[in-house]
């Protein structure tokens, strides 16, 4: 009897302690959490977001996107291979669209009129008798020293439809910085020197009144009207007759505005309607004709040129 008694007792005890455990575990279980508890918690879930991420990330990583549409013609890597920040893993020609990118070189002379938004004309040896037309993009604004002259990169678009330009074609790229309409005009050839004096030679006499001539001149252009200023007769310098200078043929001085590649404006000292003499008789050669500019072309390089609207001062250099 007392075996038993005891055995009772133990299970009452037993079982007392169990609504203990119970009554513990209720009122944790219904007890707030506590602050280390809660930021113990968020920073574990801070660590398994940011292991989601770096898995995330080298997910993305095995796939290569090109930021432009073209053609792959070259790869340098192979599959599973670690690509490094800033190596190129394949090479795109992006020739199929209808816009390509011309870099040119210009002079520090010249590049204060050259601006994004100018109209480009390019000619390629390929089609000589088609121009393409582009506008400028961009002018950086940092110079590289070449042949100890400051030259300034500066980007072309240029329209392409038909896709017949290709990477790698010598370009003569006219960059038009300026128009003028309804002004006289002379050949760039007609332009010369006399001592330090620019100006052309006129047949005549010093002074002669020229023949007023008809509206246009039937290629679109159009001339000043006869005895304005420049003619010889104002405040400007007059012409002058010079020894070695064949008979009815004087030095004209002239002041020039802009310089196009088959035309030059001139604003002083000519009036429509007056006869030029492009090259004198007697004399051998083409003369070089002052205001334009020259420079030899890098190898590889493409050509390129500046000037007023009338057709561009031709420049040559590396492109």
């Amino acid at each position: 009897a007392q075996a038993q008694l005891d055995q009772a007792a133990n299970a009452v005890a037993q079982a007392q302690n169990g609504v203990t455990q119970a009554q513990a575990q209720l009122a944790q279980t219904e007890a707030p959490p506590d602050p280390a508890s809660i930021a113990q918690a968020q920073a574990q879930v801070q660590q398994a977001q940011a292991a989601l991420k770096a898995a995330q990330a080298s997910e993305a990583n095995t796939v290569l996107t090109a930021p432009i549409s073209g053609v792959v013609v070259a790869t340098n890597g192979t599959v599973g291979q670690q690509v490094a920040p800033g190596t190129a893993v394949v090479t795109l020609d992006d020739t199929v669209k209808g816009d390509l990118q011309i870099n040119l070189e210009v002079p520090e002379a010249d590049i204060g009129s050259v601006h994004a938004g100018e109209a480009v004309n390019v000619t390629v040896p390929a089609y000589p008798t088609t121009t393409f037309h582009g506008t400028v993009t961009q002018v950086y604004p940092t110079p590289q020293v070449v042949n100890n002259v400051n030259e300034y990169t500066v980007l072309a678009t240029v329209h392409d439809p038909s896709g017949r330009l290709t990477p790698g074609m010598t370009a003569n790229v006219t960059i038009v910085t300026a128009t003028a309409t309804h002004v006289l005009t002379v050949p760039p050839v007609a332009l010369h020197t006399f001592g330090a004096v620019e100006g052309v030679y006129v047949k005549g006499t010093p002074g002669q009144a020229p023949r007023r001539p008809a509206v246009g001149n039937g290629t679109g252009r159009r001339f000043g009207r006869p005895g304005g200023p420049g003619s010889g007769t104002g405040g400007f310098a007059g012409g002058f007759r010079a020894a070695g200078l064949p008979a009815g043929v004087y030095f004209q001085p002239v002041t020039v505005g802009l310089f196009g590649t088959d035309a030059v404006q001139i604003t002083r000292g000519l009036s429509a309607g007056q006869q030029i003499v492009l090259v004198l008789p007697g004399t051998t050669g083409t003369p070089t004709p002052t205001g334009t500019t020259g420079s030899a072309g890098r190898p590889g390089g493409g050509g390129f040129g500046f000037g007023g609207g009338l057709a561009g001062r031709a420049l040559r250099g590396g492109g």
